[in-house]
């Protein structure tokens, strides 16, 4: 090759190395991000564009392409960074054989150029000058091509080419790391600014009632938005005593709400928590800890924790989470302190308003208590009702009304009850609460629990109770009974309010149950016999008016049965009206014990009882009336020494559609003349 060749092969090949070099480090790869942080699949894109560029520029060029093979394959070693220097020098040997251009034997050279670029992007020579680096490295990779023509000139040119376009690829390098400092500049005047428009949106949170959980929630999102990350939350103490769970969490599954609890110690995370600081953990894969176990298994890398202190203990603590590994630095640390500091203002303030929220609440629960409970004066109602109320308002598992019995004040009797067991282990339950019924009543003093003692929790352990409520039902001192509700499973934490909120609840209890006793006697009274305590002969009246009404609207069968005892006068005067008294009496529950639960049984007046049967016919009123008259032959009197006997006539009368009331009486009254006059001690049906 002549001196003039030469020349011009030597400025068209440094002139093509500096071009191309030029161009692709200033071509915007990803939108301007620096091509070795970019990711695999883009990497991989960019080195089929550089293979691209050595086919064509060999396609153009052909046999005089000047060593672009050498070029691509330091470009793309010197920018995508190991191993793509290698597979392009592979590349190029095969290709550069192919078209017979290649040094060595196989195009040796070319492997040997990707091999030197990848070790070099291995070693990373960070100790000498960036000027002196591409030297070193530009002999090295000349050496490799001295086998040619023209040594010396070859060698001083193609280490000149080397260190040019190594130096072009630095300079870009430095360029994109320059970009990259300002851009993390800016970033922590962001992170700064972001900071004081937390504290902002903190202070525009705090001026608003806000509830404890938007509370949680607010401080998890701010501290989101100030970090520009997508996942975080916040624990804080659970209704288990002793432990951290889930209050709030941006991004991640709810799976959290119930496998996520921390227990309270020394360390969190596996790492202590001191006021007024914050602990970075960048490698999550490393720690040993159970308590980022769940994080792991999500693929998080990198967590950021920071503990609210409220005067002196840790109330909560505030938590972020990244993907990628080493994400959070001390950068971070600003705007989360930030929120860390107000955030004990907000969440007393927000324990304040739910407690006033509470105080209201409660008021308000008790006011609609009282109106429910004594929306009525029916007793069966009022107790339903008392049970119900309990259930409602304090969310228990189990909830009983016990009574004082009427005859006997040593016992207690379960009237209503919610939640019970409804197998074997009732009895158990009724008797052991019964038990600690009375003891609350001889202490005067109700029992409200969070945790029930282990040496009582032992007799329950066929319900896993764990807390109890237990409070007496007094009116002016004097005790009705008392409501008992429990927790099973899990313990409640019932605090002072709770306590003073369910004792008053009770009173108003006591009085709705007194109110609806005192008017169930009264009832009685005007609608009860005094001696049979059968109903009397008014309310058979109004009873027997609205079963004929009843018959008529929905042509439904009734009957009646109006009986009389055989020579009561006669008994009377024998044995005295004491000795009657007793046989009425008798006769009464015998009534009460046959007749069915829809059947109406009254004294009508002296020794004459009736029955209303509804939805009975003609054949069913004689099966019944003829009953009856065998129980009485049956039944003995017993009084003082005196074992008595007696009988009773019968008549039985089936309703005529569109007949009277007085009809109906007439034709029973008729029907048991009839019995009378065949004997007595029988049953005779109207015709």
């Amino acid at each position: 090759m002549g001196e003039i060749t030469l020349g011009i092969y030597l400025v068209l090949k440094l002139s093509i190395f500096i071009s191309v070099t030029y161009l692709i480090t200033n071509f915007k790869f990803s939108f301007g991000k620096k091509v070795t942080d970019i990711s695999k699949k883009n990497k991989f894109y960019l080195n089929i564009s550089f293979i691209l560029l050595l086919f064509l520029g060999s396609y153009f060029l052909g046999a005089y392409n000047i060593g672009l093979y050498y070029l691509v394959i330091i470009l793309s070693g010197k920018l995508l960074g190991r191993p793509y220097g290698l597979i392009l020098g592979l590349i190029a040997a095969f290709y550069s054989n192919y078209l017979g251009i290649n040094l060595y034997s196989f195009a040796l050279e070319a492997i040997l150029i990707g091999v030197a670029i990848d070790l070099i992007s291995f070693f990373d020579l960070k100790n000498i000058d960036d000027k002196l680096e591409n030297l070193y490295i530009s002999l090295v990779l000349a050496l490799i091509l001295i086998y040619q023509d023209d040594l010396i000139v070859n060698f001083i040119f193609n280490t000149l080419t080397f260190w040019v376009t190594l130096m072009i690829i630095n300079n870009y390098n430095r360029k994109i790391q320059l970009l990259k400092d300002k851009e993390k500049e800016l970033e922590d005047v962001s992170l700064t600014c972001n900071s004081l428009t937390g504290l902002h949106d903190i202070n525009n949170r705090m001026s608003s009632n806000f509830t404890l959980e938007e509370t949680y929630d607010s401080l998890v999102e701010i501290g989101c938005e100030q970090l520009g990350i997508n996942y975080g939350g916040l624990l804080a103490e659970s209704e288990e005593e002793g432990y951290f769970d889930i209050k709030s969490f941006v991004g991640l599954d709810r799976k959290y709400l119930k496998k996520m609890k921390i227990k309270k110690s020394n360390l969190y995370f596996g790492h202590p928590l001191k006021e007024s600081g914050s602990v970075i953990i960048n490698s999550l894969d490393k720690e040993e800890n159970e308590d980022v176990t769940l994080f792991i298994e999500d693929g998080f890398k990198s967590l950021l924790i920071s503990p609210i202190f409220i005067e002196g203990d840790i109330k909560a603590i505030v938590f972020f989470l990244h993907k990628e590994e080493g994400f959070f630095s001390n950068r971070h640390l600003m705007p989360i302190q930030t929120i860390v500091e107000q955030a004990p203002l907000v969440i007393e303030k927000a324990h304040f308003f739910e407690k006033m929220e509470r105080n209201v609440a409660g008021l308000s629960t008790l006011q609609r208590t009282s109106n429910t409970i004594n929306s009525t004066l029916n007793l069966d109602e009022v107790i339903n009702l008392t049970v119900d109320v309990v259930m409602g308002t304090m969310g228990v598992s189990m909830s009983g009304l016990f009574l004082v019995n009427d005859e006997n004040e040593d016992k207690l009797d379960l009237v209503a009850s919610v939640g019970f067991p409804q197998n074997e282990d009732k009895e158990k339950l009724i008797s052991l609460a019964e038990e600690i019924a009375w003891r609350t009543i001889k202490e005067d003093s109700p029992l409200i629990t969070d945790e029930v003692p282990k040496e009582a929790k032992e007799k329950f352990d066929f319900i896993n109770l764990m807390s109890a409520v237990i409070i007496p039902l007094k009116v002016r001192g004097r005790v009705l009974g008392v409501i008992a509700a429990a927790q099973v499973g899990f313990k409640r934490n019932f605090k002072e309010a709770d306590r003073r909120f369910l004792t008053t609840l009770a009173n108003q209890m006591a009085i709705a149950i007194e109110n609806a006793t005192i008017y169930k006697q009264m009832e009685e009274l005007a609608t009860r016999d005094g001696l049979t305590k059968l109903y009397n002969h008014s309310y058979f009246q109004n009873s027997l008016r609205r079963e004929i009404s009843m018959a008529n609207r929905y042509n439904r069968e009734l009957s009646l049965i109006i009986m009389d005892i055989d020579n009561f006068k006669d008994f009377n005067d024998t044995y005295g009206h004491q000795v009657g008294d007793e046989v009425l009496k008798n006769l009464a529950r015998l009534l009460e014990a046959e007749a069915r639960d829809t059947d109406i049984v009254a004294r009508y007046g002296g020794e004459e009882f009736t029955v209303i049967l509804p939805e009975t016919d003609s054949e069913g009123v004689v099966i019944m009336a003829e009953r009856i008259n065998k129980r009485v032959r049956e039944m003995v009197v017993s009084y003082d020494n005196l074992r008595l006997k007696v009988t009773i006539s019968i008549g039985a009368a089936n309703y005529k559609f569109g007949k009277s009331q007085k009809e109906l009486i007439s034709a029973a009254d008729n029907a048991l003349y009839q019995a009378k006059e065949n004997g007595k001690d029988q049953t005779c049906l109207a015709e």
